[in-house]
Parts: structure tokens; sequence; C-alpha cells
């Protein structure tokens, strides 16, 4: 879970790092075949309870275009050619089946509280080797991934950068091993420690 301090004045959105140990049993991602992408998450597919974690079409979206697969992790619903659900996994097994993907995505519709959000499963798919892609609202995440992310706008804007991917593999291969590296090196507990005990002296 992530973690926000401060007060009315000014609010820090920390995600919870892994430790410099735990990264240690991450391994460099190897390329694939085909184009897949993952959302992890078990409760975005309700709006009315969850607006800002509104993900409503996504499914669709690869069902009804050739921009290769998605996996749905932490969520039950109906397989389909394109798509496929996993159901709860410990966490263990959720970076073992991130890694089989190249794409880690974000896709939330846009929320006025996206500027307060700093969801940890940008960070959980950094480590897994996967490059990220989000919303352009969710403003946190670009800047803590810097370039090592694409943002869109909504999902009709999202549909061109998945295909540009599928036909340009190398490309996006190399993206997953520069965010693997920028996240073994800077995504981590120790190298943001002082930063977020700073972040609570403040609030």
């Amino acid at each position: 879970m992530e973690t926000t301090v401060g007060n009315t004045e000014r609010i820090f959105v920390v995600p919870n790092f892994p430790l410099r140990r735990e990264v240690g049993e991450f391994r460099e991602p190897h390329p694939h075949a085909r184009l897949s992408c993952t959302y992890a998450g078990g409760d975005a597919h309700n709006k009315e309870k969850y607006p800002h974690l509104n993900r409503e079409g996504l499914p669709e979206l690869f069902s009804n275009h050739d921009i290769g697969d998605l996996t749905i992790i932490g969520s039950e619903g109906p397989s389909s050619e394109n798509v496929r659900y996993t159901g709860y996994l410990k966490r263990d097994s959720m970076y073992v089946e991130m890694s089989k993907h190249s794409i880690g995505l974000i896709p939330f519709k846009k929320h006025w509280s996206h500027a307060y959000l700093n969801p940890n499963k940008a960070y959980e798919y950094a480590h897994a080797g996967l490059y990220v892609m989000c919303t352009s609202s969710l403003t946190t995440i670009r800047e803590t991934l810097k370039d090592n992310c694409s943002t869109f706008e909504d999902y009709e804007t999202l549909l061109p950068q998945l295909d540009y991917f599928k036909g340009n593999p190398d490309v996006l291969y190399n993206k997953r091993l520069r965010i693997f590296e920028f996240a073994q090196g800077n995504l981590i507990w120790e190298k943001n420690e002082q930063d977020i005990f700073r972040a609570y002296q403040m609030s």
C-alpha cells in the first residue's frame, strides 16, 4: 500500500518500495515473441465503489483489436481468446506472472484524485521488468519513473501506442531493460528512506 502524509499545504504520496535484499531476487527481463500486457488489481472493475480506479472497457479493447494479449492479475472474470484473468495470487506468484508480460498498464479513467495517488503497481511492474504505461492524470508515476514510462489520455490514444510496440518489439524490449535497471538502482527503500522520513516530519 502507498502511504499519504502531509497537511493542508503539502501532501506526499509515498509508495512502499521493496528493500534492496528483496530486489536481488529479480532477474533481467527476457524478450517475448508476442505483445502481452498485464493489469494487477482486484477492485478496478467496480467503478461505482472505486471511481478513481475505473478501467471499464479495458478487456474489450484487447478483445476488439489486434494488439496482443491482456492478463488481469487479482480479479476473476470471463477469459477469452486475448484476455485472461488469474484471480488472486500471492505476492511471489504475482511477480512470476508479471514477468511473463512486456507492459504493465495503469489504465484508470481520469479522476481528480489521481494527483494524490502513487500506485505501488507501477513499481512492482518495473521490478518485474515491464514497461509502464499509465493515464496521464497519474502525474506522480511519471515524476518518479521519468522517461521510463509512457502516458495516454484515454483508450483511443493508448491503442496506437500498443500497436506501435506490437510492431517494434526490439524497441519495447530495450525500454524494459532500462526500466528494470532503473528500478534496481532507484526504486528501493534504502534509496528513498530519508525523503520518506522528512515527509513524515513535515506532516
